[in-house]
């Protein structure tokens, strides 16, 4: 073979079948340095480092492809993801205007945009991207997923359930098996998330039974943990650790972040924090089950969990702050500043706190009143009047 044949491959083999993100980023690093002229490699090289949270790294090397091969959809949503992770939502809107001017609207989902339209409070844009995916195979699920995501941001878990019952359901129709489970497996992680654990575990499961490929596992296996259930949450981690022994993010994010979720389960934060240590550089990760939605950095969000178990409010309030950075990742989880209000008790400022809990609340005034995490706030927020 020739040498650019060989470090395609070799890219490849570390990235689609060991998992080897940081082998995969240096092969793809030497073959755009070899062929500089050559898409593929500036694509290949981008795409990896948006899975290992490298956005700067990669909006170059998309940037770079793009001029290269500026047909390329795929990449170019890759890039505008990237923009959106960092908060430049002026090119992130260049970049998608410059492919709608060339005719890439097949190939590129509209859900980065709605994301974006959604932290501008562009509520008219949000209908736009949404409508423009209604009926596009591979696409409508993904943009019904994330409005699912909307609804329940609000508080309105009911609509939520529709919206991710319609994703499993236009998948299906599809005849995406996977992704039929992937939908049903990232329901039952909200689930968990807004105190639900029984729905959780019955998600999860029903994923499990329709394709209990990877990515599922990586969904069903933070739901469960998240929920409580240690012993199944254990099963898939152990599962997962032994199919999956060098792929990067099962091992420095996924597996940290199940085990750190039962040590919190248990007041542990002290154990979480250390599970934590293994995650160090790769907290920003976006793991293949997340591809479609947003990076979640659980491992960020986590650790706040971990200070505020360990008894460590100032710590959990510098930590708020980190993820206040990454203002679009919480939009599977509850709003922040619940999370804020509870960091605040935690370090004695209770007007602070009530602040951020009336936030909240406020936030959440049309929600669905039998949400666990909803009647925990109020029950906190009596406390502090």
């Amino acid at each position: 073979m020739s040498e650019r044949e060989r470090l395609l491959i070799e890219g490849t083999y570390n990235l689609n079948v060991t998992g080897e993100l940081d082998k995969a980023a240096q092969v793809f690093r030497e073959y755009a340095r070899a062929y500089p002229n050559d898409a593929e490699a500036q694509g290949y090289l981008g795409w990896t480092l948006y899975q290992l949270g490298q956005w700067e790294g990669s909006t170059t090397a998309c940037r770079e492809s793009l001029r290269l091969n500026p047909d390329n959809g795929v990449i170019a949503s890759v890039l505008i993801a990237d923009y959106l992770c960092l908060d430049r939502l002026d090119d992130a809107k260049a970049v998608y205007e410059q492919g709608r001017a060339r005719k890439l609207e097949n190939a590129f989902p509209d859900s980065v945009m709605y994301v974006l339209a959604f932290a501008e409070g562009n509520t008219a844009g949000m209908q736009r991207y949404f409508d423009a995916a209604m009926g596009k195979p591979g696409f409508e699920d993904i943009l019904l997923t994330m409005r699912s995501d909307i609804e329940a941001y609000y508080g309105r878990l009911g609509n939520a359930r529709e919206f991710s019952r319609r994703a499993a359901e236009s998948a299906k129709q599809n005849g995406a098996k996977e992704t039929v489970a992937l939908w049903q497996a990232y329901a039952g992680l909200r689930e968990a998330e807004f105190g639900n654990g029984r729905e959780a575990l019955q998600q999860a499961q029903a994923a499990l039974s329709i394709a209990p490929g990877r990515d599922v596992r990586v969904l069903a296996g933070l739901a469960m943990a998240r929920a409580g259930y240690a012993s199944e949450a254990n099963k898939l981690a152990d599962g997962l650790n032994h199919e999956f022994p060098l792929d990067t993010t099962v091992q420095v994010y996924v597996l940290p972040s199940i085990r750190a979720m039962l040590a919190i389960n248990h007041e542990d934060g002290n154990q979480a924090l250390k599970l934590f240590n293994a995650t160090t550089g790769y907290e920003s990760a976006c793991p293949e089950a997340f591809m479609n939605t947003q990076p979640p950095l659980y491992p960020v969000y986590l650790r706040w969990q971990a200070y505020l178990k360990a008894g460590e409010g100032q710590l959990a309030v510098a930590q708020f702050r980190r993820m206040v950075e990454f203002r679009y990742s919480y939009i599977l989880r509850p709003p922040p500043c619940l999370e804020l209000g509870r960091s605040y008790v935690m370090s004695g400022d209770n007007n602070k706190g009530k602040a951020a809990y009336n936030d909240f609340l406020t936030l959440w005034k049309d929600a669905d009143a039998d949400i666990p995490i909803l009647k925990e706030a109020k029950a906190e927020y009596a406390k502090l009047n």
